[in-house]
């Protein structure tokens, strides 16, 4: 009885240590206000190179993402030059040293060229500098010139935020036509209308082929305009410059809220361990791939 007493006693002593120092994390699925005040940087950039590698003698091999064309919509920490317009993260997961790729689920990926708007959190971490993980990161979609709209990861558009979430945009109706509906004529009935009135009959083929060529040549010169392209069956969509908006009155509001998440790392701390990941290390060569589920989100 003693002994088991005495088990319980130092695995909660044990467990309060780890919590305590664990990194600061924010909730897995943190509201649009909790996600700006855990971040103390927030930028927009291309993601212009990935490279794999390693920090210091870590074991965990980790996928560095480079971000050139960086502008800054919160800047409450030091992080690198600003000047050189460039910025550089890290998360886990790359080639370690036997050639075996190891994925670590819920980590970002990034496409090369994409324009993305990032939330960098505060404190120490393990796996991720980026705010909540997947939700912490948005594509943008058209020119910052032109105000671009906003998508959330997985690429679909935000309509507006609400109180405990990004509201996606719906699609247009499909039934909004209004009047009666107009019957179509074929080719031979037009002929004949047309021989009764005394005007020549239309070739239809000939011109919807026409309208067909005009609008896929407009649909093209007006894709740089964020309104058109592929989401212009859309409701209204959220833009660049309202987001920003939300994201300084929420800066000002919350500022001081989390202390510990003040300053953004871009380096991590020992993520599981030389135990942890010399388990994962069979001796064994060649490129295949370990997978790592992380316990949350926010690691």
């Amino acid at each position: 009885m003693f002994f088991r007493f005495l088990y319980s006693a130092l695995t909660a002593v044990l467990l309060s240590i780890e919590a305590f120092a664990a990194p600061v994390a924010a909730p897995p699925d943190a509201t649009p206000t909790e996600l700006v005040a855990y971040s103390p940087v927030i930028f927009t950039g291309i993601a212009s190179s990935t490279r794999y590698g390693f920090h210091d003698k870590k074991k965990m091999p980790y996928t560095f993402i480079q971000f050139s064309g960086v502008t800054y919509l919160r800047r409450d920490s030091a992080l690198g030059d600003p000047s050189k317009g460039t910025v550089e993260i890290s998360v886990a997961g790359g080639l370690r040293e036997n050639l075996r790729l190891l994925e670590v689920d819920e980590m970002p990926k990034f496409d090369l060229g994409q324009r993305y708007l990032v939330f960098l959190r505060g404190g120490d971490w393990r796996l991720s500098p980026i705010t909540a993980s997947q939700q912490g990161v948005f594509r943008l979609h058209g020119r910052i010139a032109d105000d671009a709209l906003v998508l959330n990861y997985q690429g679909q558009p935000i309509a507006r935020i609400d109180e405990r979430k990004f509201v996606l945009a719906k699609e247009k109706s499909t039934n909004d036509s209004t009047g009666p509906a107009e019957e179509k004529l074929d080719d031979h009935q037009a002929g004949q209308l047309a021989s009764l009135s005394g005007r020549a009959p239309k070739d239809t083929q000939q011109e919807g082929a026409l309208s067909e060529k005009v609008d896929s040549e407009g649909d093209r010169a007006q894709e740089p305009d964020n309104t058109q392209g592929r989401f212009a069956n859309f409701e209204t969509i959220m833009t660049l410059s309202t987001l920003k908006t939300f994201i300084d009155q929420t800066a000002k509001k919350t500022a001081g809220m989390y202390p510990e998440a003040a300053q953004v790392s871009l380096t991590p701390v020992d993520p599981l361990g030389e135990q942890s990941m010399r388990a994962l290390s069979p001796n064994t060569s060649g490129t295949v791939k370990d997978r790592l589920r992380s316990k949350t989100q926010s690691d």
